[in-house]
C-alpha cells in the first residue's frame, strides 16, 4: 500500500518536475544509495527509447500476508485490504519508476 506521502512526492514530481526526468528515485532517510552505480545500470535499461520505457523495481514480495493483529505496528484491517495474499508489490522502502509508469 502506498503511503499518502509517497503518493505525494510522485504527484509532485510529475507537477513540478514535468517531462525532464525519465525515473524517480523514493528512498527512505535511513537507506544507503550508491547513486553512480545505480544512475549507470539504469541507463543500461532505458537505452535509446527512454520516452517509452516503462519499469518499476525495488525491493519486491510476493506471496506476503497482510498483518491483521491490531497490536502490530503494521496492522491491515480487512476494510483496508480484504484478500489473503497482497499481490506482487514493491517495498515503500525504496523502489524506483519511470516517468512513463507514473503519467499512466
Amino acid at each position: 500500500m502506498l503511503t499518502n506521502k509517497t503518493v505525494a512526492s510522485m504527484m509532485w514530481a510529475i507537477g513540478y518536475c514535468g517531462r525532464h526526468f525519465t525515473f524517480l528515485l523514493k528512498t527512505d532517510d535511513d537507506t544507503f544509495n550508491v547513486l553512480p552505480r545505480f544512475v549507470e545500470y539504469l541507463d543500461s535499461l532505458a537505452d535509446a527509447d527512454a520516452e517509452n520505457f516503462a519499469f518499476v523495481g525495488g525491493m519486491c514480495s510476493s506471496g506476503e500476508r497482510p498483518d491483521r493483529e491490531q497490536s502490530h505496528k503494521w496492522f491491515v484491517p480487512h476494510s483496508s485490504y480484504p484478500g489473503p495474499v497482497f499481490p506482487h508489490h514493491c517495498k515503500v522502502v525504496h523502489f524506483t519508476i519511470t516517468l512513463v509508469l507514473l503519467q499512466s
